[in-house]
């Protein structure tokens, strides 16, 4: 899988020269605000480090990851590769570039297909180790990327090992974080997720938060834990439409999400984000912020279908 839309921006830095009168040695560490401190003193790091994957039969098969920094070009982005081998055969690579803030933005990640996979937890592996290098450069194992989906959808891959489609003003998709509900959704009951989406949304902007990182090294999916409850059916225009409780992976947020069921794909066609609140007698409702409603001949009784399970929802859940 390739993610290419590096947000990040470019800088350059000027060649530097020294006269032979100059007090700073060759061995001395110069270092910039914002760069790796010791990238002026070696050009590449090559580091290796053993871990545990599976094959196909359950079984645990030692593998190495190899860490390698290149040498730094004339910006402040450095980049780190990590490749996965088992028996000296790489099956997997992930490059990554920090920012001179020393925040952690993944570029590429790339395992095996699905229809030649060997072994399993490679990408995870790989994710683990790129959260510590956030870890070491201060910034608490968060990690950004932008998934695209080629070959493979990579969506589902990054949301089990916690990752969340995030709001990014660079991407033309409305409310890109109502997203995480059909998300949530195909990974619970194990959908394609553009049997659910539109086809057209084939790019969205993750993240992985402080909390995300330290479940994924502590092996937990946060996914897992979250309510994805079914609640409600309806026929509308002789179709059959479906209503989806979705906790959201940002903290205090759920989801209503409504599918129509006799569509072969693209089912999606209401969003609305809930906040629990207080009213002055301290009955808890909620509040819905924003929805998205796709436009067609029935969208109106949609809308009346979504409104009429709030009461019910707040019986139940708050």
């Amino acid at each position: 899988m390739f993610n290419f839309c590096n947000y990040m921006q470019i800088q350059s830095i000027n060649f530097l020269n020294f006269s032979p009168k100059s007090k700073i040695t060759p061995r001395k560490q110069i270092v910039f605000k914002g760069l790796i401190s010791d990238v002026f003193q070696r050009s590449s790091d090559n580091k290796n480090k053993k871990v545990t994957v599976k094959n196909l039969k359950g079984e645990d098969i030692d593998a190495t990851i190899t860490k390698t920094i290149p040498p730094l070009k004339t910006n402040i982005h450095q980049s780190v590769k990590y490749t996965i081998s088992i028996d000296n055969d790489a099956k997997g690579k992930a490059i990554i570039e920090a920012n001179r803030d020393n925040s952690v933005y993944l570029t590429r990640l790339h395992t095996e297909r699905t229809s030649q996979r060997e072994y399993k937890g490679l990408g995870t592996q790989l994710i683990k180790h790129i959260v510590q290098e956030s870890i070491r450069k201060g910034k608490n194992g968060t990690i950004t990327t932008c998934a695209y989906y080629g070959n493979e959808p990579p969506f589902k891959f990054y949301f089990k090992n916690n990752f969340k489609i995030s709001d990014y003003d660079s991407l033309d998709i409305d409310y890109q974080r109502l997203y995480n509900a059909p998300l949530q959704y195909a990974v619970t009951y194990n959908k394609n997720i553009f049997d659910i989406i539109p086809k057209n949304n084939d790019t969205f902007y993750m993240e992985l938060d402080e909390k995300g990182a330290q479940a994924l090294l502590e092996g937990k999916r946060l996914a897992d834990s979250r309510i994805c409850d079914s609640i409600a059916t309806t026929i509308i225009d002789d179709e059959l439409y479906s209503a989806q409780f979705i906790e959201s992976p940002y903290e205090g947020e759920f989801f209503l999400q409504v599918l129509n069921e006799d569509m072969d794909e693209e089912k999606l066609c209401y969003i609305a984000s809930l906040r629990p609140f207080e009213d002055e007698d301290g009955q808890k409702h909620f509040k819905i912020n924003e929805v998205l409603n796709w436009f067609e001949a029935s969208s109106d009784m949609v809308d009346d279908f979504a409104q009429s399970l709030i009461p019910e929802l707040e019986k139940k859940y708050l």
